[in-house]
């Protein structure tokens, strides 16, 4: 069984992950654009999931 952490004391916010299905199951998932100067520039595979929080 897995230990039971304490979310207070983990180094993230909560917040919430989404999947989003279309009524043929297919899923989205979006494709981020790279910002020039950013830490992703020259990046091409960049792909995220909605999240809020």
């Amino acid at each position: 069984m897995a230990k039971k952490v304490d979310r207070e004391t983990l180094p993230y916010r909560p917040c919430v992950g989404l999947m989003i299905l279309n009524g043929d199951g297919l899923i989205w998932v979006g494709h981020r654009i790279a910002e020039p100067d950013s830490e992703f520039a020259g990046t091409t595979q960049l792909w995220q999931m909605p999240q809020g929080g």
